[in-house]
């Protein structure tokens, strides 16, 4: 009787969600000393405006940071309410910084925390 070969599994990256991600955001920010806001739910709040704030004290040599952040999985589309919040607070407020987040982008986002 032959014996019959089976295939190896395919293997697949599981796919990260967008909370997982968001997850990883957040202690990524807290672990740099920032207090971050993120609503429990955004149904009464305005269309679009992005999923974190995030605060950083002043401290002696460090000035303090006000900063927005779109959490999205990798392919994910931002809406134009998203797109529209993002340039308001990076273009109305001096010193205020609000940015759109992926996956791909961790090494850049690690870096912009510190």
């Amino acid at each position: 009787m032959p014996v019959r070969r089976r295939r190896p599994a395919k293997v697949v990256r599981p796919r990260e969600t967008e909370k997982d991600f968001m997850r990883a955001v957040v202690g990524l920010a807290e672990a740099y000393g920032y207090k971050v806001y993120h609503p429990w739910t955004s149904i009464k709040s305005a269309p679009g405006f992005p999923d974190l704030t995030c605060v950083r004290p002043a401290t002696r040599g460090r000035p303090g940071r006000l900063c927005f952040i779109e959490v999205k999985v990798e392919h994910g589309k931002l809406t134009p309410h998203q797109a529209l919040w993002l340039a308001l607070l990076n273009d109305s407020v001096p010193g205020v910084h609000a940015l759109c987040v992926r996956p791909s982008d961790w090494d850049q986002l690690v870096e912009w925390l510190k």
